[in-house]
C-alpha cells in the first residue's frame, strides 16, 4: 500500500515539463497558423492588385493599339538603341509596304531607305537632320518630302523625342497630298 502521489513523486515534475512543452507547441502552432494566414491573404492581395493593373495595362494597351491603328498619320517608335520597334498601318498603307520589314532597322538604314524614296526635288535629310533642328531649340523637328512610290506623295515628316526607357524617339508622317496640290493651284492661279 504506497500511496498514488508517492508513487508519482518522480513523474510530477516529468508531466509538469511535458504539459508546458505542449501548450508551448500548440501556441507556437497557432502563431504559425494565424501567420501562414495572414501571408496568404497577403499575397491573395498582391495577385488581386496585379491582376487589376495588368487588366488596367492591357485596356491601354488595347486603347492605343486602336488609336495607332485607325490613326491616317504614320508613326514609327524607336527602341533606345534607335532601331525601329513599332510601324503603325498608316504608314505602310502610305509607302506600300509591310511594317514587319522595318522591325529592328536602324535609324541610318531607315533615312537611307526615305531617301531613296524621295523625289529629287525634296530628299529626305535623315533623321541626324532633323535631331540637330530639335537641339537647335524647336519642341518638334518637322520637314516635307515627296515620295515616288507606291504613288506620288507629299509627306510631312516630323521627329519627336521620347525620354522614357522604352521609346526614344518618334517618327510621324502625315499625308499632305492634297494641301501641296491646293497651293500649287493657289500659286498657279
Amino acid at each position: 500500500g504506497v500511496a498514488t502521489q508517492d508513487l508519482l513523486v518522480e513523474h510530477l515534475p516529468a508531466r509538469k515539463v511535458l504539459m508546458q512543452q505542449g501548450a508551448m507547441l500548440i501556441a507556437l502552432t497557432l502563431a504559425l497558423a494565424i501567420a501562414l494566414t495572414r501571408y496568404v491573404i497577403n499575397i491573395r492581395r498582391i495577385l488581386q492588385d496585379r491582376q487589376v493593373a495588368q487588366q488596367e495595362v492591357q485596356e491601354r494597351t488595347d486603347q492605343l493599339d486602336a488609336i495607332f491603328a485607325l490613326s491616317p498619320d504614320g508613326f514609327m517608335s524607336f527602341d533606345r538603341a534607335r532601331r525601329v520597334k513599332f510601324v503603325n498601318p498608316a504608314f505602310c498603307q502610305m509607302t506600300g509596304t509591310e511594317g514587319t520589314q522595318f522591325e529592328g532597322l536602324a535609324e541610318q538604314e531607315l533615312s537611307a531607305w526615305l531617301a531613296d524614296r524621295c523625289t529629287p526635288g525634296s530628299p529626305f535629310p535623315g533623321l541626324d537632320e532633323l535631331r540637330v533642328r530639335l537641339a537647335a531649340g524647336t519642341p518638334e523637328a518637322r520637314t516635307v518630302i515627296e515620295i515616288s512610290s507606291p504613288i506620288k506623295r507629299t509627306l510631312q515628316v516630323g521627329l519627336r523625342i521620347q525620354d522614357n526607357s522604352s521609346v526614344s524617339q518618334i517618327l510621324y508622317f502625315r499625308d499632305i497630298t492634297v494641301e501641296a496640290e491646293v497651293d500649287a493651284m493657289k500659286s498657279e492661279f
